[in-house]
């Protein structure tokens, strides 16, 4: 019922929210959540970790100067001295968060590029077991230039569309 208590903390969760062992020791769990959760949320949780014995998850802390960072938490049930405690494990994953973010962002970037180049740009795998030079992306400048739908292109080996000069002796 109602919120879980913090018995006691490393100075990594210390650190990590900008409190100390002793400011933290006792309090409400909720005080580093940047979002309420309902009581009886609490006690849902600790039903299902009573049945999956762990969860696992991402989430949104608070620092004790009110900044927010996504963490991700592992949470599992353990007894000590016959009193059933909760064990969390969170890690700030705000470097992992921006990564992704930035990385979305690239790809983004990369994918407008791609399809609104007027120059043709095909993207070969080299190592292709089955078709050697194996086309696996054309934009579709690619397209116009060499005279195939996107469809045709992807599968062929680059020397489908390769100017004879470009070839090797043996091709």
């Amino acid at each position: 019922s109602g919120t879980w208590t913090i018995v006691d903390c490393n100075q990594a969760a210390c650190q990590m929210h900008g409190y100390t062992r002793k400011e933290l020791r006792s309090r409400p769990f909720d005080m580093l959540q940047d979002d309420v959760r309902a009581p009886e949320a609490w006690s849902l949780a600790l039903e299902q970790l009573r049945r999956t014995h762990d969860l696992a998850g991402e989430t949104v802390h608070r620092r004790k100067d009110g900044t927010t960072f996504a963490t991700e938490y592992t949470s599992a049930l353990i007894t000590i001295r016959n009193r059933e405690l909760v064990l969390r494990i969170d890690r700030d994953i705000t470097h992992r968060k921006q990564s992704e973010i930035a990385l979305r962002e690239s790809e983004h970037r990369f994918r407008a590029l791609f399809e609104y180049s007027p120059d043709s740009i095909v993207l070969i795998d080299p190592h292709d077991p089955e078709v050697p030079w194996k086309i696996v992306d054309a934009n579709p400048a690619a397209c116009v230039l060499h005279g195939y739908a996107q469809n045709e292109l992807i599968g062929l080996p680059a020397t489908a569309i390769a100017a004879d000069a470009w070839l090797p002796i043996d091709a």
